[in-house]
C-alpha cells in the first residue's frame, strides 16, 4: 500500500487577521483604517444532496466476489481507499462485532472444529457422513488460530463505505454509532460533557457505517489532524459563519440556520459547529434530487422571504434575529447564549454558498415540484417579466442569487451571493454539465450582465438527461444538462483545476471529487478561496495534505507587534 505522502501548499491571502476587540462598535467593525482592514466571518451556506444515491457504495457500487476468495473483484490493494478505517491498519471484530484495530502475527488461519452435530441437511460447514453421522456432520463450533478474520482498512473501506460515509468522514469524521439525531450522541467534541452520551472513550469512538459495519477509530481521526473538516475549521482566528441545507424528494427537509443556529439558545462560541455536524452525522439519504427547489428555497432564506420548498422561516420580529444571516451574534456576557441585544447587523459580511451533490437534478416546478428534466418547467410570472422565478433549472436560482440578488426583507439591505461553488461528487455526463453551468451562472464576474459567451440561460435541447429522461417516457431534457459551455472566458475561467494560473474551460468555481480524500481536499480549497476574498492585507495559510488523510488547515495570526526567538 502506498506511504503517505506529505505535501504543504502554502497560499498568500490578501488579508490581514488580527483579533477583535469586544468594545469594537459596528462601524469600526466595518470601516478600518486601509492599512489594517479587518476581515468579516462570511457566511457560507452548505446545500447538501441527501438524495437516494448518497447511500449507494462509494468504491464498490455493482462489485462482486465472482471466485468466491472473499474479496470483491475489482479490488486494488495498490489504492488508497479513505473512510472510517485507516486504510494503513489491520482490523478484526471483538466480541461485540466491533472492528478494531490489530497487529498480524503473520501466521496463517487455521481451523479445527472441536464439536460435531449429526443433520439431514447441509447448513453450512458440514462433512457427509463424517464423525460417524448416517448423513451429514456439521461443525457446530471451532478452534482457530493464526490471522483469521483479519482484513486491511483499506479493503473494509472499499467494499463497505458509501457515498454519504465518505461526506460525513469529510466533514465531521464520521456518524458515532450512538448518534440519534441529538447534540449529546452525534457530535464528538462534546465527549465528556455531563449529559454527553456517545460510543466515545479516551481512545476515539466507535463509528457506525450506513451498512451497519462498526469501526473504533481514534480521536486523531476524528477530531484531530487528520478529522472532520468542521473541527479543522474552528480552530481558525477568522472563522467562516456557517449554515447548511439539506434537501431530497422534493425540497428541503432539514436547515441549520447560518451561524449554526437552531434556535436563539444554540450559539456555542466553544464549538462554533455542533449543530451543522449534529445534522451531517443523522440526515439519511432517499428520495430525488431537487437542486432547484434548495437553491430557491436558499434565495428565499437569504432574502427573508417565506420558503416555498420546505427551506428555513425567515425572521419574524425582535427576538428572532437568529434565523437573519445578516445578524450576527456577539456574546458580550460569555454564557454562551444570545439574547436579543447581543444580535447586531453586519451589513457587510459576504455570502457564499457550496452546493455538494452526485447526481443530476430531475426535480422541480411550482406550486408542486414534480419530475422535471427542462429549464421551462416550473416558470412563473412572480418576477413581473417573462417567467423566470422558480424554474426547475438550478442556474436560474444560481442566476438570481449572484447576478441579480436580493433584498433582505427585515433590514432593506441589497446584496447578493459572490459565488457559487458546485462539487460533484461521483460525478459524469449531464449531471456534471449541469454542475458546470451553475457554477458559471453562479460565479462570474458581476460587472457583466451575463457570463462570457453567453447572453441568456443555457436553452439547449434534445438530449437525454440522466436520471430524469427514463422516467418521462425518453422525453429530451433542456438547459443546463444540454448546453455545453461556451468557450472559456477570464469572468469565469481563469485558472485550472490544479489552481494553476492557465484557463482550462472550466469554471474556476466548480470542483470534481470521486473519492474521501477529494471531497476534504476540495472542501479546504473552496474555504481557503472564501477566506482569502474576505481578507484584507497579508496572510498565510497552509494546506497540509497526505494520501490517505486529506487536507488539513491552517491559519497564520498576525500579531501588531510581538517579540519572537531567543536572545
Amino acid at each position: 500500500m502506498k506511504r503517505p505522502l506529505y505535501v504543504i501548499f502554502i497560499s498568500l491571502f490578501i488579508g490581514l487577521i488580527p483579533y477583535l476587540s469586544h468594545a469594537q462598535v459596528m462601524s469600526d467593525y466595518c470601516q478600518m483604517p486601509p492599512f489594517l482592514a479587518n476581515p468579516v466571518e462570511p457566511n457560507v451556506l452548505l446545500l447538501i444532496d441527501t438524495s437516494g444515491s448518497m447511500g449507494w457504495k462509494a468504491y464498490s457500487y455493482g462489485d462482486t466476489d465472482s471466485n468466491g476468495d472473499g474479496i470483491l473483484d475489482h479490488y486494488n490493494p495498490s489504492v488508497t481507499y479513505e473512510g472510517y478505517f485507516d486504510p494503513e491498519k489491520y482490523y478484526a471484530q471483538d466480541a461485540n462485532g466491533v472492528y478494531v484495530e490489530t497487529t498480524p502475527t503473520g501466521q496463517p488461519c487455521e481451523k479445527t472444529c472441536v464439536t460435531w452435530r449429526c443433520r439431514n441437511n447441509n447448513l453450512g460447514d458440514c462433512v457427509w457422513k463424517g464423525s460417524n453421522c448416517n448423513r451429514w456432520a456439521c461443525c457446530t463450533q471451532w478452534q482457530q488460530s493464526g490471522d483469521c478474520g483479519i482484513q486491511t482498512g483499506n479493503y473494509l473501506n472499499y467494499a463497505n463505505m458509501t457515498r454519504i460515509d465518505l461526506l460525513r468522514w469529510a466533514l465531521t469524521g464520521g456518524r458515532p454509532e450512538s448518534c440519534n439525531n441529538q447534540i449529546t450522541t452525534c457530535d464528538p467534541e462534546v465527549y465528556g460533557q455531563p449529559n454527553a452520551n456517545l460510543s466515545c472513550d479516551n481512545e476515539g469512538c466507535i463509528l457506525q457505517g450506513s451498512t451497519g459495519i462498526k469501526v473504533k477509530a481514534r480521536w486523531e481521526r476524528i477530531t484531530g489532524n487528520q478529522g472532520g473538516l468542521f473541527f479543522q475549521l474552528k480552530g481558525l482566528g477568522l472563522k467562516p459563519r456557517m449554515g447548511a441545507m439539506f434537501f431530497d424528494s422534493t425540497g428541503v427537509n432539514r436547515t441549520v440556520y447560518i451561524g449554526d443556529f437552531t434556535g436563539s439558545a444554540s450559539y456555542d462560541g466553544v464549538n462554533p459547529y455542533k449543530n451543522s455536524i449534529t445534522a451531517v452525522n443523522s440526515e439519511s439519504p432517499g428520495g430525488a434530487t431537487p437542486i432547484g427547489p434548495a437553491l430557491w428555497d436558499a434565495y428565499n432564506y437569504l432574502a427573508q422571504q417565506t420558503p416555498r420548498f420546505g427551506g428555513p422561516q425567515p425572521q419574524t420580529g425582535t427576538g428572532s434575529e437568529w434565523k437573519n444571516p445578516m445578524y450576527q451574534c456577539f456574546d458580550d456576557n460569555n454564557d454562551g447564549n444570545c439574547q436579543g441585544n447581543e444580535f447586531r447587523l453586519v451589513p457587510c459580511a459576504k455570502n457564499f454558498v457550496i452546493l455538494l451533490t452526485d447526481g443530476q437534478w430531475n426535480i422541480g416546478g411550482d406550486p408542486t415540484p414534480g419530475l422535471a428534466c427542462s429549464v421551462d418547467i416550473g416558470v412563473s410570472s412572480y418576477d413581473g417579466g417573462p417567467g423566470e422565478q422558480y424554474s426547475a433549472d438550478p442556474v436560474v436560482p444560481a442566476y438570481w442569487l449572484h447576478k441579480k440578488g436580493f433584498t433582505n426583507a427585515p433590514t432593506g439591505l441589497n446584496t447578493y451571493v459572490e459565488s457559487i461553488y458546485t462539487v460533484g461528487m461521483w460525478l459524469g455526463g449531464t449531471g456534471e454539465l449541469s454542475l458546470n453551468n451553475i457554477a458559471m451562472y453562479g460565479s462570474f464576474d458581476r460587472s457583466r450582465t451575463w457570463p462570457g459567451g453567453v447572453s441568456d440561460y443555457p436553452r439547449f435541447n434534445a438530449c437525454w438527461v440522466d436520471d430524469c429522461s427514463q422516467y418521462t417516457q425518453g422525453k429530451y431534457g433542456k438547459g443546463s444538462p444540454c448546453t455545453p459551455l461556451p468557450p472559456s472566458s477570464p469572468d469565469w475561467d481563469r485558472r485550472d483545476m490544479e489552481g494553476n494560473n492557465t484557463p482550462d474551460g472550466i469554471p474556476d468555481t466548480f470542483f470534481k471529487a470521486d473519492d474521501a480524500i477529494q471531497i476534504k481536499n476540495q472542501m479546504v480549497k473552496i474555504i481557503l478561496d472564501i477566506l482569502r476574498r474576505v481578507s484584507a492585507g497579508t496572510a498565510v495559510s497552509i494546506l497540509a495534505s497526505g494520501e490517505g488523510q486529506g487536507a488539513n488547515l491552517l491559519q497564520a495570526v498576525f500579531y501588531p507587534k510581538r517579540t519572537i526567538g531567543v536572545d
